[in-house]
């Protein structure tokens, strides 16, 4: 029986996530990472991986985020409101 003589390496599969503080830059920080940690377990993604794509305003509009009344028009690539 062979004993081992050192404790075996551990992998960390997640990076840890930054504690918030009261600003812009460390909100953003910990949503990023937060939603990182999830499409990893929900196995969207692998980790560091970034992201492909923006979404378009039809997948927004078919995953129900936005409505179709909230979709800017656009005028000679000009927003109208």
């Amino acid at each position: 029986m062979k004993i081992p003589n050192k404790a075996p390496a551990r992998h960390h599969k997640f990076a840890s996530i930054p504690d918030p503080k009261p600003t812009l830059d460390s909100l953003v920080q910990v949503c990023t990472a937060l939603k990182e940690a999830v499409e990893v377990l929900t196995n969207q993604r692998t980790r560091g991986q970034g992201l492909t794509s923006v979404p378009t305003w039809n997948e927004l509009i078919d995953a129900g985020v936005v409505s179709v009344d909230q979709v800017p028009m656009l005028q000679d690539g000009r927003v109208v409101e």
